[in-house]
């Protein structure tokens, strides 16, 4: 703990607002990291004044762990500070400073374990992942992806060190930025009709802008917008003859990008004056990301909570239970009223796959966390967890090479009985009206408009689908039961 501390007192020493080089950051911790004998490697923007670094530790291969950070912090300008923000105060047991919580203590965390991670013998790579420009629209973070690419296997999973309130999050927004350039024609304001002001048409779409915030609603699962910067007029008395207007819009997973840019593209073709020229420049491009109910980071969650116990535990399952109390059908049906009230002149035909998605990961990656954890908590008893301990291997080591293998045949179980569950929810969902419409093929469709045909002599509309649901779903089952006896070394 110490030693983590020491080092945010360094990271926190140097000023890496956005607006300024980080390379001074980027030098320090490469002279921090070489000696640990990791594959480093730089990847700089156009002006050459900001890099990002990657470290990659263990063998080259696919698979891993990347550790990612971000190097800058945002402006301190008009705030209140009752110490310097660029050094390390301790007060009432808390640390105070810049970026201490967005994100320099993770990244101190990730350098305090490196002697850890270079003595063990990783079977599978670590990287620590630091990029530039992140507070300012993630600006570095495509280059860094594109290195790590380039250059190594493609890991795994990633930890991002964001501050989330101890919440385990494994969805977020994505994030377009755009600059809007309105061109008229300058003139002195004794005469403007001899001009042609471009703010007007921007502060036109501005508003505009603002009206498709005010309609969309709050949470994760919500688009927003923002209009971050405007710059237009040389002078007061000087028809404005440029203005630009730097916006962004966050869709949630599964929103509709090109229906929100025709949209907005529409306005524009039709508010602007004949006499204004506008052009839109995309400035940077973020997916969205959505929840993975079988990937290796609900696994991993599940693995931590059982492993690790105490807060770590608590925190989880706490998670855990009130994911429980929802389920899958009412998640789509919230689901499915946000995206309709959002997108009101969208049809469902584009959203409803990606609502499908969404509501039933969200619902079953809860069993997997659980069924890990309940393994995990008998495995860390047994003697072979106790030998690596004695020979000092580190917890993560122990949980990645030694636990995991043991309690992964459960899980490749539930996921056989969960997707016969998940296929029975998506075809309730469309027979309920809110899953596939009946432009996409669905069983729960076909079966909910054979419904109306049952009594009417045309029963084979209904019965075959419902047949062939049953069938699916019953091999689904058969398959799990085959894969829980040949994974159980009793039966053997």
């Amino acid at each position: 703990m110490n030693h983590s501390v020491s080092l945010l007192r360094t990271l926190v020493g140097f000023d890496t607002t956005s607006h300024r080089s980080n390379l001074d950051f980027v030098d320090w911790a490469v002279a921090t990291i070489e000696p640990f004998g990791a594959r480093i490697r730089l990847s700089h923007d156009d002006t050459g004044t900001k890099a990002n670094l990657l470290a990659s530790f263990g063998p080259v291969g696919p698979g891993g762990i990347v550790l990612s950070g971000h190097s800058d912090v945002v402006p301190v300008e008009g705030q209140r500070w009752s110490s310097d923000p660029f050094v390390l105060t301790e007060r009432d047991g808390r640390l105070h400073g810049r970026g201490t919580t967005d994100m320099k203590a993770f990244v101190a965390c990730c350098l305090a374990a490196m002697p850890a991670i270079a003595a063990a013998a990783l079977q599978r790579p670590i990287h620590i992942a630091l990029s530039y420009d992140e507070e300012v629209g993630c600006f570095g973070v495509p280059r860094l992806i594109a290195d790590l690419l380039a250059h190594e296997p493609r890991p795994a999973l990633a930890i991002i060190g964001e501050p989330t309130r101890m919440r385990l999050g494994d969805r977020h927004r994505g994030f377009l930025g755009f600059r809007t350039s309105f061109t008229g024609k300058p003139a002195h304001s004794s005469d403007p009709s001899a001009g042609a002001s471009a703010i007007y048409p921007a502060s036109a779409f501005v508003s505009f802008l603002k009206a498709l915030g005010d309609e969309a609603s709050s949470g994760i699962d919500a688009t927003t917008f923002n209009v971050g910067r405007i710059d237009g007029g040389t002078a007061i008395n000087i028809v404005p003859g440029a203005c630009d207007v730097v916006w962004e819009f966050r869709p949630f997973p599964g929103a509709d990008v090109a229906a929100i840019r025709d949209t907005i593209d529409t306005f524009l073709a039709r508010a602007t004056p004949s006499d204004i020229a506008h052009a839109t420049e995309l400035l940077t491009r973020v997916p969205p990301l959505a929840p993975q109910p079988d990937g290796m980071a609900a696994d991993l969650a599940g693995l931590l909570a059982g492993y690790l116990g105490g807060r770590v535990d608590s925190i989880i399952m706490r998670i855990a239970d009130v994911q429980l109390t929802f389920p899958a059908i009412l998640i789509a049906l919230l689901i499915d009223g946000v995206v309709r009230g959002i997108f009101k002149g969208v049809s469902r035909e584009d959203t409803a796959i990606y609502v499908l998605v969404i509501s039933i990961g969200l619902s079953f990656w809860v069993q997997y966390a659980r069924t890990i954890r309940g393994s995990t908590l008998v495995e860390r008893s047994k003697d072979y967890v106790y030998a690596a301990r004695l020979v000092g291997l580190p917890a993560p080591l122990i949980m990645l090479r030694h636990v995991l293998p043991n309690v992964i045949g459960p899980v490749l179980v539930i996921l056989t009985i969960n997707l016969g569950l998940a296929v029975i929810t998506e075809a309730t969902l469309s027979f309920l009206g809110v899953g596939l419409p009946a432009t996409q093929p669905s069983l729960g469709t076909l079966i909910s408009t054979g419904n109306k045909y049952l009594f009417s002599g045309d029963w084979w509309i209904v019965t075959f689908p419902s047949i062939t649901l049953a069938a699916l779903v019953l091999a689904i089952n058969l398959l799990g039961d085959w894969l829980r006896d040949a994974l159980n070394p009793k039966l053997r």
